[in-house]
């Protein structure tokens, strides 16, 4: 019989309870570096839909502010144009008083909003025309109190003319800075994708 060839050992890495266990390590590490991965991505797309959602809840409040306020002076020169009796009057006065002091609320809170949610130039220029339509619109519409209602001059029709002109430019104006913003929010979505 031939002599026994002694039996080579096997390195210690390569016993199977040592390759179970580079194995477990290896798989626990490529777990790791996933969850960590993940939780990058879910965390930057929560303050996307964050910031998103604060975007378009200032462009409602904008809207909505804007058209109070549009409102209010309309109803003033709407009194006017129908030449109602000084009690309608006063109720419109009442009305137009009323909404002015929910803007004047609402104004510095939404300027804050715009610049935080929206750090955009053309918006903040959009932004800050229609705040000047608005203020300008405020004063001519002050200016149809030296009119009674009743009064058919022409510097009276004209004083409502300029007012209903003042108004349709800021429709017009709030159209351009609300598609601004849906363009800003837009573009966020975008670049995050």
């Amino acid at each position: 019989m031939a002599p026994e060839k002694p039996k080579k050992k096997t390195p210690w890495y390569n016993q199977p309870l040592w390759v179970g266990i580079f194995i477990l390590i290896g798989t626990f590490a490529i777990q790791q570096w996933g969850w960590k991965d993940q939780q990058k991505f879910i965390a930057q797309q929560s303050k996307v839909t964050a910031t998103v959602a604060r975007a378009e809840a200032t462009t409602e409040q904008v809207t909505q502010a804007v058209g109070k306020a549009l409102t209010a002076s309309a109803s003033i020169v709407g009194a006017h144009e129908a030449r109602v009796n000084k009690s309608q009057l006063n109720e419109a006065i009442d009305s137009y008083h009323q909404l002015l002091r929910e803007w004047d609320q609402s104004e510095d809170l939404l300027k804050l909003r715009i610049r935080t949610s929206f750090p955009v130039p053309p918006i903040e220029s959009a932004w800050t025309s229609l705040l000047d339509q608005l203020g300008e619109l405020d004063s001519e519409v002050t200016r149809l109190d030296k009119f009674n209602t009743t009064d058919t001059s022409d510097a009276h029709l004209q004083q409502i003319d300029h007012c209903r002109k003042i108004i349709k430019d800021i429709e017009q104006q709030l159209t351009v800075v609300t598609h601004l913003m849906t363009e800003h929010i837009n573009a966020t979505l975008t670049d995050q994708k």
